[in-house]
């Protein structure tokens, strides 16, 4: 993994957009691949809103309903690493049966991904290490050692994020364990193909997700900017508070938090969404180049030059309409 780069903002922004427009070429073959991004998307805005009936429980004093918010909430985020990876094992095995031209349901996904709930329970165990890690991250960090420290946790969740998608279908495929994974990883390399060669180890989607959600939360505050001022009358009392003092005018400012609460859940359940649909992208890919690079011969004929453009995220070679016919051959 030694060539791992990151590309700049704008090629990864592209590369998703190819990614969400010919990813149809292997879920058009089988609408089940689509089921555990489903229910990843149904999980985690549950989630979300969980926490936010936690909040408005107890700005209205409902505090019995704020506690169970905030409960659930806590308890889902505490098993999503171990609910995701298993909708993530068997949507990797579900697009490993496509593209070799076999017909599954997502319940044979399921059953499959419980039969390697060792390597499931160990990649979830190790994504909570990791956003563990990765959250001592600290803005407020000065000197050469802070940044130093920040710019190497930053590169160890690329890094991660990247080995984790190839381990994904490592054993949802080939069952194998976290450390055989790790030891096939390693001679990945030498079995890429020359087609391929420019694409295995780089990070083309990187943090995007929080790149993208980051302009999206700036738009919905900036807009809800002026409910939380004007609005403060008309709104729910729970949600006004005063301000003593009035930077733009004469008396106390009134304000009402609750146009900005439901711009940030606005702006949570995009975010989720978002992120579990590049996931599931991320999976959808990694899955057809670890198969083309360990079992090209188990594809189906048909899709393999397709999934080479794919894997090279090449539109494909069209024929334009006016192109000049051939000329039938002469029977005389």
């Amino acid at each position: 993994m030694r060539n791992l780069e990151t590309l700049p903002f704008s090629d990864r922004l592209s590369r998703i957009g190819y990614l969400l427009k010919h990813t149809v070429t292997v879920i058009g073959r089988d609408a089940d691949i689509v089921t555990p991004w489903t229910w990843m998307v149904v999980y985690a805005v549950v989630m979300v809103t969980a926490f936010f009936a936690g909040i408005i429980g107890m700005f209205v004093g409902a505090y019995g309903v704020g506690a169970a918010g905030f409960g659930l909430a806590v308890l889902m985020f505490l098993y999503k690493y171990f609910f995701y990876n298993y909708r993530e094992m068997g949507q990797s095995w579900l697009v490993y049966e496509t593209i070799c031209g076999r017909d599954r349901s997502y319940a044979e996904a399921k059953t499959e991904a419980k039969k390697r709930k060792s390597g499931v329970r160990k990649l979830a165990g190790l994504d909570m290490l990791m956003a563990y890690v990765v959250s001592q991250r600290s803005e407020e960090s000065s000197g050469i050692t802070g940044w130093l420290v920040n710019l190497f946790l930053a590169g160890l969740q690329e890094v991660w994020d990247l080995v984790n998608h190839y381990m994904l279908p490592a054993i949802a495929i080939d069952q194998l364990s976290l450390t055989d994974g790790v030891k096939k990883m390693k001679g990945l390399r030498n079995q890429v193909p020359e087609t391929l060669t420019g694409v295995f180890g780089i990070d083309f989607i990187g943090r995007i997700v929080g790149q993208v959600t980051g302009g999206l939360y700036f738009v919905l505050i900036l807009v809800s900017g002026g409910a939380v001022y004007f609005g403060a009358s008309a709104l729910p009392e729970a949600f006004t508070f005063t301000l003593p003092e009035n930077p733009i005018g004469s008396g106390p400012l009134v304000l009402n938090v609750l146009p900005l609460l439901i711009a940030v859940y606005i702006g949570k359940v995009a975010g989720v969404v978002f992120e579990r649909t590049v996931t599931s992208l991320k999976v959808i890919y990694f899955t057809i180049f670890y198969t083309q690079i360990t079992h090209e011969d188990r594809i189906a004929d048909d899709l393999k030059p397709q999934l080479v453009q794919y894997l090279r995220m090449e539109e494909p070679e069209e024929v334009p309409a006016s192109a000049p016919q051939e000329a039938p051959a002469s029977s005389g």
